[in-house]
């Protein structure tokens, strides 16, 4: 499926983080915790070069921690080291200081026999758009100097940010693939906030969610809205619809409005915490 959400800098953006690459210690890959195969940064940036990188499964606090156990498990078995973390998490800044250095140390090593005792360390943060970056990057500091925003293509050019203690973190814009090789992937990307609700067909958007949810999660439906979830989507929208009193000036069940506000329910995460894949995706 055709990318319908790529900005023109995201291409621009892309050039400048493959040559930017080649001047860092350290890759952080940001990958959205509820989306952790599928929010991997373009396969263009994370092909290139031999770098080491260290997967940050961001937003855990929004995932189903049982999964993220299964997908952190799924990464080391392929060789990638990977933590989950929320942004908010007291002891983030600690655990993500002490991943650098461990996967470091090679570099370190190598500036001691250089005689160079106190080296410094060149991060690069890579990832989707919205998934977390900068509010991350601003934690990780401990400072408040990245734009920050809940929606996605917020950062649009590179930014060196100097932690004050050998640690430099350049900071880059949001990037996604192209295209996708279905559309329940791009349905994905929408109801994380990757891509904006507008690029997607709200009710082939709910109707991928409430089939996922059905599957993965049986019984969420029921114990959110009182309405039956052994149905067919479009049933579920009809019941949720009537049990609201959501009601056309006719009458008859106002389904755009019970689209809509079943999307922003699952979105806001008042369906509490899911995770729209997993690893045998």
């Amino acid at each position: 499926m055709q990318n319908t959400f790529y900005p023109g800098h995201m291409k621009k953006s892309l050039e400048k983080i493959k040559e930017d690459i080649k001047a860092v210690d350290l890759v952080l890959e940001l990958h959205d915790a509820r989306i952790p195969i599928l929010s991997t940064p373009d396969r263009a940036i994370s092909n290139t070069g031999s770098k080491p990188r260290l997967i940050i499964l961001n937003k855990a606090d929004l995932a189903d921690e049982k999964v993220t156990n299964e997908f952190l498990n799924y990464f080391a078995e392929n060789g990638q080291n990977a933590i989950a973390l929320s942004s908010n998490d007291k002891s983030m800044k600690s655990k993500v200081s002490a991943a650098i250095t461990k996967a470091t140390a090679a570099k370190r090593e190598r500036d001691l026999r250089r005689g160079i005792k106190n080296s410094s360390v060149k991060v690069m943060a890579i990832g989707i758009p919205n998934v977390g970056k900068s509010t991350f990057l601003n934690s990780l500091m401990g400072r408040s100097s990245l734009k920050t925003g809940n929606k996605p293509g917020v950062t649009r050019g590179n930014q060196w940010v100097n932690s004050g203690k050998g640690l430099y973190v350049l900071d880059t814009a949001g990037i996604l693939e192209p295209s996708y090789s279905t559309d329940e992937d791009f349905y994905r990307l929408a109801i994380t906030g990757a891509v904006p609700l507008e690029n997607v067909d709200p009710d082939k958007l709910l109707e991928f969610s409430l089939s996922y949810l059905k599957e993965n999660y049986p019984g969420l439906i029921r114990e959110r809205y009182g309405v039956e979830d052994d149905n067919a989507p479009d049933q579920i929208i009809y019941d949720f619809a009537d049990a609201k009193n959501l009601k056309k000036q006719d009458g008859e069940p106002d389904i755009n409005r019970a689209v809509t506000l079943m999307i922003n329910d699952l979105k806001s995460g008042k369906f509490g915490r899911i995770t729209w894949e997993r690893t045998e995706k």
